[in-house]
């Protein structure tokens, strides 16, 4: 476990080299800096219960266009992943290949902190992270997260 003092944030993926971009993740959360994201979360809807197939419908901000698609899945964040990737179908295919959520504080203002792992075709790894009280938005968040790294990655 790598992380700073002082710092919220922490690298918790045991036995993975620390990144380039999570060096640069790290050090704009201590001085406050914010990169340019080329995907925002703009309106997140889920439905799920028993019996029915989960579904989520997403809105999402990618250079500036929004685009919307309906995605279904397992559970709710599946549903929500498959609705991003419909809704990107211009993206790269980023394969899903760690996904971990870990509980911060107790009782009624637990949050959780999800950290995800994709992969590309050529076997480069992007990292994402992300805190919130429902883990759905958590997770979805983690996963733009990820995708930012990987097209900022790749327009460099």
């Amino acid at each position: 476990s790598a992380c700073l003092v002082g710092s919220e944030m922490c690298i918790r993926d045991r036995g993975s080299a620390i990144t380039e971009n999570d060096v640069l993740s790290i050090v704009n959360n201590i001085t406050g800096k914010t990169r340019e994201n080329v995907l925002e979360l703009k309106q997140l809807i889920v439905t799920t219960g028993d019996n029915i197939r989960p579904m989520a419908w997403i809105k999402i901000l990618y250079n500036g266009k929004t685009y919307e698609a309906t995605g279904t899945g397992t559970g709710p964040i599946d549903a929500a992943i498959d609705g991003i990737k419909k809704a990107l179908k211009k993206v790269p295919d980023l394969k899903l290949v760690k996904f971990r959520i870990d509980a911060i504080g107790s009782g009624t203002d637990t949050q959780g902190e999800v950290f995800v792992k994709l992969e590309n075709k050529n076997g480069n790894t992007y990292f994402g992270r992300a805190v919130d009280k429902d883990i759905v938005k958590a997770s979805v968040n983690a996963f733009i997260d990820a995708y930012n790294n990987a097209l900022i990655k790749k327009n460099q």
